[in-house]
C-alpha cells in the first residue's frame, strides 16, 4: 500500500510542476525504468525549463544554489535511504545541454550521484534513463569529498581505479589520471548531432547503431566529449540509442563524460587523454 501511495503522490507532483514550468521532455527511444517492489526508492525532482530556469522540490532557485539545496535535503534522509536515492531530471528537450551539465555538476557537489533522465511524457513515471554521475566535478566541495573518502576507508570500502581516474581529472591531477589510463582500453567519442557521432576522429551515422556497437563493444569504457551548442534533445537521443543497442547485446555501456569546462581547461593546459 505504501508503494502505491508513494507512486500516486509522485505522479501528481510531476504533473503539476511539469505543467507550471512548461517542460517538453525528450523521447525515450524505448528506454524504460522499473522500480523494485521490495522497498521504496527516495526520489527528488529537479525541473529545468527551456531557458535554463531551475526548480527543486517546489522551490525556484539558480543552478548555482542547487547543490547546497540538494545536500540539505539529502541530509534529512535516513543514511540507509541515502544509498538508494535517485534524483529525477525533468529537463526540456530544447534547453542547451550545457544547462543540464551544470545541474549534474551541482548534483555531484551534493554527492547525489544516481540520476534519472525523465523522457516521454511527464505523467509516465516508467519512461527514463538511469545514469551514474561522476563522483567529482569542478564544483565539488573537496572537504566533503575527503570526509566521505575517509568514512569509506574506515568502513573498508575501496575505490575503483576508474573512479579514482575520474577524480584525478576533475581535481586537475592529469599525470595521475594518465597513469591509470595506461591500464585500460578505451575510445574517445564526441556527441556531435542528432544524426552523427564521432569515435576517435571518425564520423558514424546514428542510423547504423550496429556498426557503432561493433566499434565500441570491446573497450573498458568510453570517454565522451560534448558539442557545446547542442540541445539536450540531441544528447538524449545519442545516449538513448547507445544504451539501447548495448542492452540488446547484454553489455553495460561504460561512459565517462568530460564536461565542457574541464575540456576547456585541458585544452588551455595542452593536456590530452
Amino acid at each position: 500500500m505504501r508503494k502505491r501511495i508513494y507512486l500516486i503522490l509522485l505522479f501528481v507532483s510531476c504533473f503539476v510542476f511539469g505543467q507550471e514550468i512548461d517542460i517538453t521532455l525528450p523521447k525515450s527511444y524505448g528506454n524504460k525504468i522499473s522500480f523494485s517492489n521490495q522497498f521504496i526508492t527516495p526520489l527528488f525532482n529537479v525541473y529545468l525549463n527551456k531557458n535554463g530556469k531551475v526548480r527543486f522540490e517546489n522551490i525556484d532557485l539558480s543552478i548555482e544554489q542547487l547543490g547546497d539545496s540538494i545536500h540539505k535535503y539529502v541530509n534529512k534522509l535516513d543514511p540507509i535511504n541515502r544509498i538508494s536515492l535517485i534524483i529525477q531530471i525533468y529537463a526540456d528537450k530544447d534547453t542547451y545541454y550545457s544547462n543540464v551539465e551544470k545541474v549534474k555538476s551541482q548534483m555531484t557537489k551534493a554527492l547525489a550521484l544516481r540520476a534519472m533522465y525523465r523522457t516521454g511524457i511527464v505523467e509516465d513515471i516508467n519512461s527514463g534513463i538511469m545514469v551514474r554521475l561522476n563522483g567529482t566535478s569542478l564544483d565539488s566541495d573537496y572537504k566533503l569529498l575527503e570526509s566521505m573518502k575517509e568514512i569509506n576507508q574506515n568502513m573498508g570500502v575501496g575505490q575503483d581505479s576508474i573512479f579514482e581516474m575520474i577524480d584525478n581529472l576533475y581535481e586537475l591531477k592529469f599525470n595521475k589520471a594518465k597513469a591509470i589510463l595506461k591500464s585500460y582500453k578505451y575510445k574517445k567519442m564526441k556527441i556531435y548531432s542528432n544524426k552523427k557521432l564521432i569515435i576517435n576522429g571518425e564520423k558514424y551515422n546514428l542510423n547504423d547503431m550496429q556498426k557503432i556497437f561493433k566499434e565500441l563493444k570491446n573497450v573498458d569504457f568510453i570517454i565522451t566529449y560534448l558539442n557545446p551548442k547542442m540541445t539536450y534533445d540531441i544528447y538524449l537521443k545519442n545516449l538513448a540509442l547507445l544504451k539501447k543497442v548495448f542492452k540488446e547485446n547484454n553489455i553495460f555501456l561504460p561512459i565517462i563524460e568530460i564536461s565542457r569546462d574541464l575540456e576547456k581547461i585541458m585544452k588551455k593546459r595542452k593536456q590530452e587523454i
